[in-house]
């Protein structure tokens, strides 16, 4: 399916309409129906406290990370990997049950048990052109 700029929030897919923007009541079906329309769902409010919390438990490492390098990675970006040893509240998100859920229905039938290969915060600053949209499949190439 193309997507105009008038079709950024909302897709029709199977003669239904489908939102990229959810609330935190979505059921793991509407997650599962906006990634196959998008590639991505924004469930807003999800987890608000916990949010911020993680917000809190990454600051002492985004001040410490260097800016990229190089116009791919962005000279005014930052990134912190590795977030589920570094914040508790990112295994909390990673873990929430909408997450889960939305997780196995997208993957059922084409993996018995979903890992999560790699989490990254990325903190872009004031100035940055936007980034391309790709996938990350030079890091996990597909064999």
């Amino acid at each position: 399916m193309s997507l105009t700029r008038t079709d950024l929030f909302t897709a029709t897919v199977q003669s239904e309409s489908v939102p990229a923007r959810l609330p935190a009541s979505a059921r793991p079906s509407e997650v599962v129906a906006s990634l196959r329309a998008y590639g991505y769902a924004i469930v807003e409010n999800l987890a608000p406290r916990v949010t911020n919390r993680v917000s809190s438990e990454l600051e002492p490492y985004f001040l410490r990370v260097p800016m990229g390098t190089g116009s791919f990675t962005g000279e005014r970006t930052q990134r912190v990997a590795r977030l589920l040893v570094r914040s508790s509240g990112c295994a909390e998100l990673a873990t929430h049950p909408l997450v889960l859920e939305a997780a196995k229905s997208l993957l059922a039938g084409q993996c018995y048990h979903p890992q999560l290969a790699m989490t990254q915060a990325v903190r872009v600053h004031p100035g940055q052109s936007a980034q391309e949209l790709h996938r990350d499949d030079n890091v996990f190439p597909y064999l």
